[in-house]
């Protein structure tokens, strides 16, 4: 078990409240974030995971209301077990470890399937009235996010410049409003083919 040692004792206590008290943890990959994730495997063979975030910086109270918001209008966001706000503890739901991102490159001709699944999701939080507890992601901000791209993979040139100046100008055409998941890409998204239309599309990191 690989949690920081100041960490340890905690987590221990928060999963001896829960049916898990028992339940080995192995590490699982992480994000670009201070969370840590681990499987919680029971005796029984029942699985789920243990997101670990420290309230030092971290809130988990958006990841459980975004959670209990895509759950409520059919999308595949983990089912929440338990969760410590204060600790920064949350035990729910394992996807497994289908990432699109793998299926597609072990299995390309699933890419078209899972692909489709994935605009649905789209095609779905458009139609959907963004909750209230979610603040405005606005055409600035949107364009200063975009332009974190280039501080990994680029550089702050005039075409670039350009190309930024662009999208702000067809970004402030758009006026309907629509709930946003920053991080929705094939390393966050998790194939559950028991399940069918969108919900087919397993949810990862989308308190943002």
């Amino acid at each position: 078990m690989c949690l920081m040692d100041d960490r340890l004792e905690q987590a221990l206590g928060f999963l001896k409240s829960t049916d898990w008290a028992a339940a080995e943890l192995h590490p699982l990959a992480g994000d670009a974030s201070a969370r840590r994730y681990f499987r919680a495997t029971r005796r029984d063979g029942g699985q789920s995971v243990l997101m670990d975030a420290p309230p030092a910086g971290q809130d988990i109270k958006p990841f459980l209301n975004i959670a209990g918001y895509l759950r409520d209008n059919g999308l595949s966001a983990p089912q929440i077990f338990a969760h410590d706000i204060d600790a920064g503890f949350i035990l729910m739901e394992d996807f497994g470890d289908d990432l699109f991102a793998n299926v597609t490159a072990q299995s390309p001709k699933l890419e078209r399937q899972l692909y489709e699944a994935a605009v649905d999701v789209l095609i779905t939080l458009d139609r959907l009235k963004p909750p209230v507890f979610v603040s405005e992601f606005d055409t600035k901000t949107m364009v200063a996010q975009t332009a974190m791209v280039f501080d990994w993979y680029g550089s702050e040139s005039a075409a670039n410049l350009r190309i930024l100046a662009g999208l702000e100008t067809e970004l402030g055409k758009f006026t309907q409003q629509s709930l946003l998941l920053r991080d929705y890409h094939a390393e966050n998204l998790i194939w559950l083919p028991d399940r069918a239309g969108v919900a087919r599309a397993g949810l990862l990191d989308f308190q943002d």
